[in-house]
């Protein structure tokens, strides 16, 4: 059985290639952000999946990515994407007044078979004034706790054995082969 991984990320897809040991295929999708929980979310981008006729008798995968600041209660949480649009300045002005931890998070939905399991990872950390290397989402603010390098400035091996997507893979890499299959990939 073909998995494909929804999003309107690739940079995202091509990092959760690596992190998986199958094949897994690109579906690019844009959907409207709902307002809701990760898990809402995930449902939300599975159902928008579903309709696409390539993925019909696949299996999907999704993810939502929320970074929680501390200081602020969990905020933004699920509205990562929208508070990143303030820019990195501005989010530094607002954890030198509220404080710096944070956790991020990675909600992973896989759906085989009319069945959803969401699998999560989250890593703690702080975070700092903008860092040189790629600039993927959040990952040049944010430094995690016992290292000193941001997600950007890793490569992306060290990275992956760290990260929050890392961890929400490796778990459900894990559940899957304990013999809890779902389905079978090719």
């Amino acid at each position: 059985m073909k998995i494909y991984f929804a999003s309107s990320n690739i940079s995202k897809f091509e990092e959760m290639r690596v992190l998986l040991p199958f094949n897994l295929h690109y579906l690019e999708l844009d959907t409207n952000e709902v307002q809701g929980t990760s898990e809402d979310i995930i449902n939300h981008k599975i159902h928008r999946a579903k309709r696409e006729e390539i993925v019909a008798g696949s299996a999907l995968l999704v993810d939502d990515n929320c970074l929680a600041l501390e200081g602020l209660h969990g905020f933004p949480g699920v509205y990562i994407k929208d508070f990143l649009n303030i820019g990195f300045d501005n989010i530094e002005d607002i954890v030198q007044k509220v404080g710096r931890n944070a956790t991020a998070r990675c909600y992973l939905g896989l759906y085989c078979n009319d069945k959803v399991k969401i699998f999560t990872g989250s890593v703690n950390g702080e975070i700092v004034p903008r860092r040189a290397g790629r600039c993927f989402g959040f990952d040049s603010i944010f430094l995690p706790d016992g290292k000193d390098k941001t997600f950007s400035e890793m490569g992306g091996e060290e990275k992956n054995q760290i990260s929050h997507r890392g961890m929400a893979s490796k778990a459900m890499v894990d559940y899957l082969r304990s013999g809890n299959l779902l389905c079978v990939f090719e």
